[in-house]
């Protein structure tokens, strides 16, 4: 959003529809399969032709529509049909900068007049497929600090004018932004869990639990979609917070230099506990270069990032000579470069 924050023409929209796996059309989604996928029709055919029957006490409730909880093929066929929505947008508002979805999270950006044109086709064309639009929960996004320039959406849409958003769960903005949703996500109810653990009346058994469930994997997601400069503090609470539980179940503090020893891997002699603060540019860097390599085929553009060479830069302070890094070798392995920091 950098590039378009002077630019009062240009503007994003995340899409939400209600309850959207379970109000997909059946009828849509088989003639879909048929057409695309007749391989294995036959089989859909036999799952969803015919209404299946919910069992609650005395009740029994008839499934008409959407795609069935724990069916495997599931998100596939919901996709299949939510593609005609997709196509249906590429077509008829091809100058959107960005028409991009994954299963029922769309992200819709460009100039006002096409995000408005693909709005308008998302709301009269979406109710054929089972797709009704949650407007309490879309978002309207301007990183130009001016609310006019969503006047020709309805007014119950979220909207955001600073340019701050979150994707996927991941956010995507300013630090302050991105330091604040960590911290409401995870480093704010990371002590609950970790309470529950010292509380849990076997050290060993709670040790491992915080080593596999709620230490260094609890922040995997963020520090490989944020860069490692946006949310150095919310890692630093983090890692602070699991070796604080770490010294309660051992009944005693630890000296200044065995945190180090903690966080290294099992196969370096440590814990295990590995320092997300440490190892977040490790992370960024390799889930970069690791989605690269697919995303711009995908977008048909070269994607420009601003936050990789600091990161590469931090990056190479934290391993020997030998492995000093350049943005161009490309490095996609998390484990490798976590294993040279080590």
């Amino acid at each position: 959003m950098e590039e378009f924050k002077n630019n009062l023409d240009f503007i994003g929209m995340k899409i939400d529809f209600i309850n959207a796996f379970n109000t997909v059309k059946r009828d849509v989604l088989l003639k879909e399969c048929f057409e695309k996928f007749p391989h294995i029709y036959k089989w859909v055919h036999f799952c969803y032709s015919q209404h299946s029957h919910l069992f609650f006490g005395n009740f029994v409730i008839s499934s008409q529509a959407g795609v069935q909880q724990g069916d495997p093929l599931g998100p596939f066929l919901f996709c299949l049909v939510l593609q005609v929505l997709v196509s249906k947008l590429s077509k008829e508002a091809p100058n959107l900068a960005l028409n991009n979805w994954y299963m029922d999270d769309g992200s819709l950006f460009g100039k006002i007049v096409d995000v408005l044109k693909a709005w308008n086709i998302i709301k009269e064309f979406g109710p054929a497929l089972g797709l009704f639009v949650n407007l309490e929960k879309c978002e309207l996004i301007s990183s130009n600090g001016n609310c006019d320039v969503f006047e020709d959406f309805e007014p119950e849409i979220i909207k955001i004018s600073n340019g701050d958003m979150t994707i996927l769960g991941s956010a995507v903005g300013s630090k302050q932004h991105c330091e604040d949703c960590v911290s409401r996500k995870l480093v704010k109810k990371l002590p609950i869990l970790l309470n529950k653990l010292i509380n849990l009346g076997h050290s060993q058994s709670s040790f491992l639990l915080l080593l596999y469930c709620a230490s260094f994997c609890k922040m995997v997601w963020f520090i490989r979609t944020i860069p490692s400069d946006l949310i150095s503090d919310a890692c630093d609470k983090f890692d602070s917070s699991v070796i604080g539980c770490f010294e309660k179940l051992l009944g005693s503090g630890l000296s200044s230099d065995s945190p180090i020893q903690a966080s290294l891997g099992t196969k370096s002699g440590g814990l295990g506990l590995r320092a997300t603060k440490l190892h977040s540019t490790a992370a960024y860097i390799s889930s970069f270069f690791m989605s690269n390599s697919r995303l711009e085929p995908f977008l048909n553009a070269d994607i420009k990032n601003n936050h990789l060479e600091g990161c590469t830069s931090v990056c190479s302070t934290l391993v020997s000579e030998t492995h000093q890094l350049v943005a161009s070798s490309c490095p996609s392995s998390q484990q490798v470069l976590s294993s040279q920091i080590d």
